[in-house]
C-alpha cells in the first residue's frame, strides 16, 4: 500500500507546483510593473520589465547594461557581471529606489521601485517615471529660476540652528556676498550691524535690522519670517526689504517741515526788522543831509547807514529764502543759484573767518531743480567746511558745465577727514560732531536731494591736505527752458 501511494502524493504536489509556478507566471506577465526576478545566478524578467529595459535576451541580462546612476547624475559603481539587485543588496541598498537609466535600446529612463533580497537573489519591483519625474525636474527648475528672480531679498533658514539653506540673487545683491559664503551662515550673520542679538525665529515676526555690505554704508531693511512646512524638517523663509529709501524720504520730510518752519520764522522776522531799519534809513539819510561835510559826524552817519544797508540786503536775502517752495521744481541756472547762496553766507556772520572764493564758466548751465533744496546742500556743504576750519580758511566753488551734468565742486584746506569717517559721512545720523549739536543728518539729506534730483554728490579727502565735495545734476532739456 505504501509504494502505491507515496509516487501518487510526490506526483500530485510536483503537479501542483507547477500550476503554482506556471499561474505565477501569468500574474507576472500581466503586472503593468517591471519585475526582475535573481536567482543561482540567472535573472527572470517579465515583459513590462522587458519592454521598460528594452531588453531581447533575458539570459545575458546585466545590471552594469543600464549604466546606473543617481538623479544627479553619479554613476554606481556596479561590478560588469553583477546580476540585477545583487549590487544594490551588497552595498546595503535593499528597499526603495529611484535612479536614471540607458536602456538596452538607448532610451534614458528614470526608475522608481524596490529592492528586496530572498535566500538566493533578490526581487526587484520598479516603474518607469521618465515623464514624472522630468516634470518634477521642470517644476523646479521654474520654481528656482522664479525665486532667484524675484526682486525682494529672501532667505530660507534652519529654525533651530539658523543656518542659512538658500537664498535669492536680492539677497546676495543686497548683502554684497557670493552665494558660496552666504548658505551655510548662522548668527549672529556677518551682514548684521554692530552686534545685534538674533531675533526668535518664529513664522509671523516682523521687524527692523540694519544690513551693511562689506566696505558698504548700513542698509536699514524689515525681515519677515514664514514658515515653509510643517513638523520635522520644516524651514523658516524670511522676506528682506529694503527701507534705505523709505527711511530716506522720512528724514527729508522732516528737513523739509524744518525748512518750512524756519522759513515762515524769517519772513516773520524780517518783516518786524524791516519797519524800524527803514525809520533808521531814513532818518540817517536826513542827519547826513544836515552833517557838516567831512566832519565825524558824517562819516559816522555813513557807517550807520553802510550797516543798515547791508542789514536791508540780508533782511531781501531771508525773505527770498521763505517766499520758495521747496519742493517746486523749475529750470533754473546752477550758477544763480550757487551766488545767491554764497551772497547770503556773506552777509551774514556764518563765514566769519573764512574766505569763500567762488568761479563760474559763464556757460549759463540750466537745471531742473528746487533752488531751494539746492541751496539748502551748499549751505551745509559751507558750514562743515566752516566747522572744520575754527582757525579760518578758504572754501573754493566751482561751477562748469561738464557734457550732460552741471558740476559744482566745494573744497576747503581744513584738516581732512579720516578714512574711517569718510567711509560712513553720508551716513543717516552719523556726525563726528555729536557735542557740538551735529545730528549727522546734513549730508545724508542732501545725498537724497541730489538723488532726488538724478544727480550724484561725491566726496574725497585726504589728512592734512582738505575735503572735495562734488555735486553733478544733470542739465535741463532744451525742450523744458
Amino acid at each position: 500500500m505504501r509504494q502505491t501511494i507515496t509516487p501518487s502524493v510526490e506526483a500530485e504536489s510536483e503537479r501542483d507546483g507547477d500550476l503554482a509556478a506556471t499561474q505565477l507566471g501569468h500574474v507576472l506577465e500581466g503586472v503593468a510593473d517591471g519585475v526582475v526576478l535573481t536567482s543561482r545566478g540567472r535573472s527572470t524578467l517579465n515583459a513590462a520589465a522587458r519592454r521598460i529595459l528594452g531588453v531581447d535576451d533575458a539570459a545575458s541580462f546585466r545590471t552594469a547594461l543600464l549604466k546606473p546612476r543617481t538623479l544627479d547624475g553619479t554613476p554606481y559603481l556596479v561590478p560588469a557581471d553583477s546580476l540585477p539587485g545583487e549590487t544594490a543588496i551588497a552595498n546595503g541598498r535593499s528597499g526603495r529606489f529611484r535612479i536614471r537609466a540607458t536602456s538596452l535600446d538607448g532610451r534614458e529612463l528614470v526608475l522608481d521601485g524596490t529592492v528586496s533580497s530572498v535566500d538566493d537573489g533578490a526581487v526587484i519591483v520598479f516603474r518607469d517615471v521618465t515623464d514624472e519625474q522630468a516634470r518634477a525636474d521642470l517644476s523646479e527648475q521654474t520654481l528656482t529660476a522664479l525665486f532667484d528672480a524675484i526682486p525682494v531679498a529672501i532667505s530660507v533658514a534652519d529654525p533651530e540652528t539658523h543656518a542659512i539653506v538658500a537664498v535669492n540673487r536680492a539677497f546676495t545683491e543686497l548683502v554684497g556676498m557670493p552665494l558660496d559664503e552666504v548658505i551655510g551662515c548662522t548668527s549672529p550673520y556677518p551682514w548684521w550691524e554692530g552686534d545685534e542679538e538674533a531675533e526668535a525665529f518664529v513664522p509671523g515676526a516682523r521687524f527692523e535690522r540694519v544690513f551693511r555690505q562689506p566696505g558698504g554704508r548700513p542698509r536699514p531693511v524689515q525681515v519677515s519670517l514664514h514658515a515653509v512646512g510643517d513638523g520635522p524638517g520644516s524651514l523658516v523663509l524670511a522676506v528682506v526689504q529694503d527701507i534705505s529709501e523709505e527711511r530716506r524720504v522720512q528724514q527729508q520730510l522732516v528737513q523739509s517741515g524744518k525748512l518750512a518752519a524756519i522759513g515762515e520764522l524769517a519772513a516773520g522776522v524780517a518783516h518786524e526788522i524791516n519797519n524800524p531799519l527803514f525809520a533808521i534809513l531814513g532818518l540817517t539819510e536826513f542827519l547826513l543831509k544836515e552833517a557838516e561835510p567831512g566832519s565825524k559826524a558824517e562819516s559816522r552817519l555813513e557807517l550807520i547807514q553802510q550797516t543798515g544797508l547791508e542789514i536791508k540786503e540780508i533782511v531781501r536775502a531771508l525773505l527770498d529764502f521763505a517766499r520758495e517752495n521747496a519742493e517746486e521744481r523749475h529750470v533754473v541756472l546752477m550758477e544763480d543759484v550757487v551766488q545767491s547762496t554764497v551772497d547770503l553766507v556773506r552777509r551774514t556772520n556764518a563765514h566769519k573767518g573764512v574766505e569763500i572764493v567762488d568761479t563760474y564758466d559763464e556757460s549759463c548751465a540750466a537745471v531742473m531743480a528746487s533752488p531751494n533744496q539746492l541751496k539748502q546742500i551748499f549751505l551745509n556743504l559751507i558750514a562743515n567746511a566752516r566747522q572744520a576750519m575754527p582757525n579760518g580758511g578758504t572754501v573754493a566753488i566751482d561751477v562748469r558745465e561738464d557734457g550732460p551734468v552741471v558740476v559744482t565742486t566745494v573744497r576747503d584746506d581744513g584738516p581732512g577727514i579720516e578714512p574711517a569717517a569718510l567711509d560712513r559721512i553720508f551716513e543717516p545720523f552719523f556726525t563726528t560732531k555729536r557735542a557740538a549739536g551735529g545730528t549727522g543728518l546734513g549730508l545724508s539729506v542732501s545725498l537724497g536731494i541730489v538723488e532726488s534730483h538724478g544727480g550724484t554728490l561725491t566726496v574725497s579727502s585726504e589728512v592734512g591736505r582738505g575735503t572735495e565735495f562734488v555735486l553733478r545734476i544733470p542739465l535741463a532739456r532744451k525742450d523744458t527752458e
